[in-house]
């Protein structure tokens, strides 16, 4: 059984087409990262997703249920961090934490500790925190009640680094006890870090979703090559994005690299270096 699939999701508002054909696929105990610029279609979907808003067409499974039909159950399994939580102005800390305690028919006891992790005070009433410490309060509500999917929606917005890095370790330690999180994130360095698998959305349509090690290994490279002699001419050799620095070329290859490899081996080349692409090149390649 998945935590989650969604099949050919369809949301339109007014004359904006938000969702087009939206599918993909979160294994259970899986980090899952969903990728895309702001407007791309992140929260839209994931607002789906939680029954918050009703796409046009498709269908949403979440552990084996129907998002819509079984929607009042499955918010007991799911924890949620939003992008902008909506908390109440004059509550604390603590008396959100004692209402979700209540609702959920569990104890608040973990809750001590993630605030402590996060140096997260019970004490303040939520219109005297900052973004990030409301932010802080949204993760703390997210993550006490132990849930089978943690659905993220840019929740490290208003964190300093510091602070992201705390997060990042009780995510890996959610995610080790067996939960599964479905991330949503511009931030290409945060998903690089925590996903292993990850799908990328551009303009309401899924355009890639992959394992990130495959994204990775098939898809872009960069390469830096300096030549002792006339540079060739390299864009027809398949090189993309290249600047010439003097003798020194530096230009991306997509998909097997065999093949400039061989024709460099015939051309006076004095250094070579081959990496990679980072997840953030890549996600730009796929952007243009």
């Amino acid at each position: 059984m998945n935590a989650l699939e969604v099949r050919g999701l369809n949301k339109r508002f007014g004359h904006v087409q938000a969702l087009r054909g939206i599918s993909l696929t979160v294994p259970q105990g899986k980090c899952f990262g969903f990728l895309g610029p702001n407007g791309a279609g992140k929260s839209t979907t994931i607002r789906s997703i939680m029954d918050f808003i009703r796409p046009d067409s498709g269908s949403i499974t979440i552990l084996g249920k129907d998002a819509r039909a079984d929607s009042t159950a499955l918010k007991k399994l799911i924890g949620y961090v939003p992008a902008e939580p909506n908390l109440y102005a004059n509550w604390t800390v603590d008396e959100h934490i004692q209402f979700v305690a209540r609702v959920r028919g569990i104890d608040a006891a973990p809750a001590g500790r993630l605030k402590d992790d996060l140096e997260l005070s019970g004490k303040p009433k939520i219109r005297h925190l900052s973004t990030g410490n409301q932010q802080k309060v949204a993760i703390v509500l997210g993550l006490m009640t132990a849930p089978k999917l943690l659905i993220l929606d840019e929740p490290t917005r208003g964190l300093d680094p510091l602070l992201q890095a705390k997060f990042h370790a009780l995510l890996r330690e959610y995610h080790k006890d067996g939960g599964t999180v479905f991330l949503s994130s511009h931030n290409l360095a945060e998903v690089d870090e925590l996903c292993t698998e990850v799908a990328v959305i551009k303009e309401g349509q899924i355009i890639t979703a992959s394992t990130l090690s495959n994204l990775k290994q098939k898809s872009l490279h960069n390469v830096r090559a300096t030549f002792t002699g006339k540079v060739p001419d390299l864009v027809k050799l398949g090189a993309t994005n290249l600047q010439l620095i003097g003798p020194t070329a530096h230009f991306q290859i997509r998909g097997d690299i065999n093949p400039i490899l061989h024709e460099l081996a015939r051309r006076p080349v004095r250094d070579l270096e081959i990496t990679r692409a980072s997840l953030e090149d890549m996600f730009m390649e796929l952007y243009q």
